[in-house]
């Protein structure tokens, strides 16, 4: 997949969040790559991981499952509003 534009990762974002219970990991991994995520498995589970400003290193383990479990979420929604407010 090439580079996304705004729009079209504002709507991927929005569909991820309205869909909590029922959403894909390949939704999940999109938006993660959008926002500059890399990404590598270690058996059935991806862990995602962008280096941010200094040392700090974001880093987010889910598992290739259908549907995505709403906990993985919950927790890539707070790590983006994270990436948001700095």
């Amino acid at each position: 997949m090439g580079v996304m534009d705004t729009k079209r990762m504002q709507r991927l974002y929005r569909r991820v969040a309205r869909n909590r219970k029922n959403c894909s990991f390949d939704d999940v991994a999109s938006l993660l790559a959008a926002l500059g995520f890399t990404s590598t498995s270690r058996g059935s589970h991806y862990t995602f991981q962008r280096q941010v400003k200094g040392a700090e290193t974001l880093r987010i383990t889910v598992p290739r499952a259908r549907p995505v479990n709403s906990v993985y979420i919950d927790q890539l929604l707070k790590l983006i509003q994270r990436i948001d407010s700095k």
